[in-house]
């Protein structure tokens, strides 16, 4: 599209907002949206990329790994100290990841006894553990259990529409987790404030 028609969408219309800069080019399969977002890289002084697939590549430097999964890492800051069991979306990993660098590496809440990953998809855990090891971190330290609901109960593709508490929730990613626990009830799933759902998007 043009700079002018791409402004019509909201996303885009906030990130001009924002400060950011909108270009265009003839053509707009993916491999040509990535080679012109190399070359702009290149030649913007402090310029990056965030590759496709919204995570650093297998070939990622330590430090490139670690400014990405720094931006997840932040948040945990928002954990009540009250919070027993946390509960994560686990399809591609890349939250997840950053949660759980940034409890090992910045603060680990005090009454934090279980963290559930939910695995929406094909597992990504051995991804998880080389990944966060990269980092000179191990999951191990952590008191992670994993529930696997790909491919048994849903298959990652499968949208679930679920809302709770007045929540709408995404139909591929919570949606489907919260009808699972719904319907599954663990011991754990308690609605008060020692269980906390972290919502990915």
């Amino acid at each position: 599209t043009t700079p002018g028609k791409a402004i019509r969408h909201l996303s885009i219309r906030m990130a001009a907002e924002m400060g950011s800069f909108i270009t265009s080019i003839k053509v707009g399969y993916n491999p040509a949206l990535q080679s012109e977002g190399r070359r702009i890289a290149s030649e913007t002084p402090g310029g990056w990329q965030l590759p496709y697939g919204i995570t650093t590549p297998p070939d990622a430097s330590e430090e490139e790994v670690l400014d990405f999964v720094c931006v997840g890492a932040n948040q945990v800051w928002n954990i009540p100290d009250e919070v027993e069991t946390l509960v994560l979306p686990f399809g591609s990993g890349n939250t997840a990841m950053g949660v759980l660098y940034g409890l090992l590496e910045y603060r680990y809440p005090r009454d934090l006894q279980r963290i559930v990953l939910m695995t929406i998809g094909p597992d990504r855990a051995p991804w998880l553990e080389t990944r966060m090891e990269t980092l000179g971190r191990s999951v191990k330290d952590l008191p992670l259990e994993q529930v696997h609901l790909h491919p048994n109960f849903a298959t990652y593709g499968d949208r679930m529409p679920e809302t709770d508490d007045g929540i709408v929730f995404h139909p591929t990613y919570e949606g489907k987790i919260i009808r699972y626990l719904n319907g599954m009830e663990p011991e754990w799933w308690t609605r008060d404030d020692k269980t906390m759902l972290w919502v990915v998007g």
